[in-house]
């Protein structure tokens, strides 16, 4: 039964769910991206839906043969609807540079439109900034009592009132490689969308300085929370999860000013004219 665990209210769940539609997003984003020669009837939402069931089923298909794992029909519905919000996330984003392409060739961008851009990427910075904050200090329960804290490992040396390590990845090693890697995934992926919105709202994304600045501003960013987490005692705070996130935050960076360079020049393209401005404009 889908979203069975939903009658238990149980808030691990929820979470679960919201990151299985995050994890499958990137699919129906980069499907809707890459391809330029698919039939009308192949760029429609029954084919797009069709799609993401098939690919969330294969890999919840899988889990089938992976001793570790279990299957979960809820994951099926959850991996289409991620697909279906990136397709939809792809539109809006091929459209919005496409357009961008267009009017700094033709005529500029009016104050309205940047407005409205900053004020969508505002609004996308602090939905990131809640959903970061319930991931990483979820339940909340922030205490200086060195009493909560005896549940520490016994093999971290002892700071503060509480056990933990400045080495980066130390703490890593007495886990399992697993889960080491699912860390490290998790913890890149969550601060990649703040290098995207970056990519997004900064104009001239590759003047030199910018990727160094959306570093340190992920570094400071990571170093907050990292520090909330030292009082909470059911987390584990981290130095290594501090690098780990800023280097989440330069490859969404990197990746957002790509596509969105890659989507200016596919409009250039497709005018002889534009495509030489295009090319002075970007020579100069």
């Amino acid at each position: 039964m889908p979203f069975g665990r939903a009658f238990d209210l149980d808030p691990s769940a929820v979470v679960k769910w919201m990151s299985h539609v995050a994890l499958f997003v990137p699919i129906g984003f980069l499907k809707l991206l890459a391809p330029r020669r698919m039939r009308r009837t192949q760029r429609s939402w029954t084919a797009v839906t069709f799609f993401g069931v098939c690919m969330a089923t294969g890999v919840s298909a899988l889990k089938l043969f992976v001793y570790s794992r279990y299957f979960d029909t809820t994951d099926i519905l959850t991996g289409t609807l991620g697909v279906l919000l990136g397709w939809r996330v792809g539109r809006f984003f091929r459209a919005h540079w496409q357009q961008f392409a267009a009017s700094s060739l033709e005529m500029p961008t009016s104050e309205t439109a940047q407005r409205w851009r900053r004020a969508w990427c505002g609004l996308l910075l602090l939905a990131w900034l809640a959903a970061i904050g319930y991931l990483y200090w979820r339940p909340f329960d922030f205490t200086t009592d060195p009493a909560q804290f005896t549940a520490d490992s016994e093999d971290l040396p002892l700071y503060g009132f509480r056990r933990m390590t400045w080495i980066p990845l130390a703490d890593y090693y007495w886990g399992s490689k697993y889960h080491a890697l699912d860390l490290f995934l998790l913890k890149a992926i969550s601060f990649a969308p703040l290098g995207g919105l970056a990519a997004i709202l900064v104009k001239d994304s590759y003047r030199a300085g910018t990727a160094t600045a959306v570093v340190i501003v992920a570094l400071l960013l990571a170093s907050g929370i990292e520090t909330g987490r030292y009082f909470l005692p059911s987390r584990a705070p981290s130095t290594a999860d501090i690098f780990i996130a800023s280097g989440g935050a330069w490859l969404g960076f990197c990746f957002a000013r790509h596509v969105r360079a890659s989507l200016w020049v596919d409009r250039l393209r497709r005018s002889p004219l534009k495509w030489d401005r295009g090319l002075h404009l970007l020579q100069s």
